[in-house]
């Protein structure tokens, strides 16, 4: 699953439900708790289930907003292989946001925390993902709204590009604000991880800056009339010595014969 792929594809849900069917419970992994969900394929036996306002996902987990979770099932004892997978374990109350490590290679982790992401203990890959599956309160109820499909165009009952872009207009379902949900953590997440690089490096250049400044000066006469009087005299214990010009920064040794003092290396920088 990429993270692109999250709205590739939509499939109805299948028939509408008789009202047995739709008024089937969900439960969480608990078993004991009654989930305020609905029944993301509510003519089969047994169903993963999403709140309203969610979206089911093809592989058992609900979409909203940017988020994928792990919500409940019609199987009180999630003994079925049509409840979710993933995250059973995890917060059995009640539904388990997932938290992504690699979004464009699919893998996650539980929870809202990415502290597991760079040990990638407890990681794993989340399989699937390609399509939203439509509830009846989803899909179009009037004429006018509803896509039309030609048998040609239809694989595995899930609908072309051109129909889904008809859907997302039609039936008002806002497909278009969640895949930019989806850029923008995305994109988020790439300018944090610059911001911080960024953040690092200009630490570690005022620090550098900090410690050549904090280094004691001696007069020298002999050291201004070779160098000039804007330059300032300052001992490097360090093997090459760093000549500053502004922001550049030009590594060179000095031959200790060219010195009258004892001290073979040394640093200049410009006031």
């Amino acid at each position: 699953m990429s993270s692109s792929s999250v709205s590739a594809s939509i499939s109805h849900a299948g028939p509408i439900p008789t009202s047995s069917s739709s008024s089937a419970q969900c439960y969480y992994p608990d078993g004991k708790t009654l989930a305020p969900d609905t029944p993301c394929r509510p003519a089969d036996a047994e169903s993963p289930c999403c709140r309203p306002d969610d979206f089911c996902m093809d592989n058992g987990l609900c979409y909203h907003r940017g988020v994928m979770s792990r919500g409940s099932c019609t199987d009180k004892y999630w003994r079925n292989s049509a409840c979710p997978q993933y995250c059973r374990r995890d917060h059995t109350e009640g539904a388990q946001p997932l938290q992504p490590c690699d979004m464009l290679n699919g893998i996650f982790v539980c929870g809202t925390s990415n502290y597991d992401c760079p040990t990638g203990n407890r990681t794993f890959k989340v399989e699937g993902g390609n399509a939203f599956v439509l509830r009846p309160g989803q899909v179009a109820s009037s004429p006018k709204d509803a896509v039309t499909i030609e048998p040609s165009t239809m694989i595995s009952g899930r609908f072309s590009s051109a129909q889904m872009v008809a859907g997302i207009v039609g039936t008002g379902v806002p497909f278009l604000l969640l895949l930019l949900g989806a850029l923008l953590v995305i994109l988020k997440q790439r300018r944090k991880y610059k911001n911080a690089i960024a953040s690092s490096h200009e630490r570690a250049i005022e620090s550098w800056k900090h410690d050549a400044r904090s280094v004691s000066t001696t007069p020298n006469k002999a050291f201004d009339r070779r160098h000039g009087a804007n330059a300032v005299e300052l001992y490097s214990p360090n093997e090459n010595e760093y000549e500053v010009y502004g922001d550049a920064i030009q590594a060179h040794e000095l031959d200790a014969r060219d010195r009258s003092s004892s001290i073979a290396k040394d640093t200049y920088v410009t006031r």
